[in-house]
């Protein structure tokens, strides 16, 4: 009887893969393992997706509280020029 530990750290899982040959242990722990890799960047792939959109979020936040301080001083320079009668030709 053969047996193989298989690790995957990023998923910090680990197991005994058993098999009656050594090439049966070794086919057994190359699935394995690639269901694991196949798990471990769906993984990946939903964090940085996650990410983005935080980052895209907070981006946008920023944009829009720029706009608000821009919209703000036209407002005030608009009032201004309105009350010192000032003429735009």
């Amino acid at each position: 009887m053969w047996q193989m530990e298989v690790h995957h750290s990023g998923l910090n899982l680990t197991k005994i893969v058993r098999g009656h040959t050594e090439y049966e242990v070794e086919k057994k722990a190359e699935a394995l393992y690639q269901q694991w890799e196949e798990r471990w960047q769906k993984k990946l792939a939903i964090e940085e997706r996650k990410t983005n959109k935080e980052n895209m979020k907070a981006a946008a936040e920023a944009w829009t509280i720029e706009a608000e301080n821009e919209i703000e001083n036209l407002e005030h320079l608009l009032h201004n020029a309105l009350r010192l009668n000032y003429s735009f030709k």
